[in-house]
């Protein structure tokens, strides 16, 4: 829900419900707020300008009103929906710069976190628009780090295909992406990872090629 203190404003929906209407004339469900600022309460009642207004005044507001045709009106009021309220919901994406657009509410720094660290960050962003908001939140895809698969072209150069990280990859994920191994490849295989820094030698990690495909070893399918 919007942050309070909420002012109604044009295409709002408000629950509004009547006591002591005419007969056959009740005033109960829905109302939308027209692009004047508007709520129409029907032809015995007409309309009375709500734009602005929190919902304690649009409440004394439409009592006012009423009380030209009514003797006691007792008028209860709610926000159904906010016309302006967007909806944060789908795929978004970490722009170059570490951020993530939440369109209306603004842009969220969110690079380096965790997926804890990065939900707490952005309910904290919107606490500043809307009341006590909760998020869930996941990586849809890996888009920012990648893997290469190099294939020795016996004599005709090698072959490098690029693969986006998902987290969970395989050397049988890896193989299978660049259509397998053909008759003239080498089944040598190794997983070559980049030392971390502070470490002078990189980490080379064999792979037992037969074992896996033949013995459905998973040992060395890293």
């Amino acid at each position: 829900m919007p942050k309070s203190p909420y002012t109604i404003e044009p295409l709002d929906a408000l629950q509004i419900v009547v006591e002591g209407t005419l007969e056959g004339q009740p005033i109960a469900g829905i109302y939308a707020v027209d692009p004047g600022g508007f709520v129409q309460l029907g032809p015995a009642y007409g309309g009375v300008l709500l734009k602005g207004l929190t919902l304690t005044e649009a409440r004394e507001a439409i009592e006012r009103q009423l009380r030209s045709s009514l003797v006691e009106p007792r008028v209860s009021i709610s926000l159904a929906q906010s016309g302006g309220q967007q909806q944060i919901v789908g795929e978004h994406l970490v722009g170059l710069d570490g951020t993530v657009n939440l369109g209306s509410y603004g842009s969220v720094y969110v690079t380096g976190m965790t997926l804890d660290q990065a939900r707490a960050t952005i309910e904290e962003h919107l606490s500043r628009y809307l009341d006590s908001p909760k998020i869930s939140l996941d990586v849809f895809a890996y888009n920012s780090k990648t893997y290469y698969v190099i294939v020795e072209g016996a004599g005709q150069g090698d072959r490098v295909t690029r693969l986006p990280i998902t987290g969970n990859e395989t050397v049988l994920d890896a193989i299978s992406n660049v259509g397998g191994l053909t008759a003239l490849s080498s089944k040598t295989i190794w997983v070559a990872r980049p030392a971390p820094a502070g470490v002078e030698c990189d980490q080379i990690l064999p792979v037992k090629w037969r074992d896996i495909t033949r013995g459905g070893s998973t040992a060395t399918n890293y």
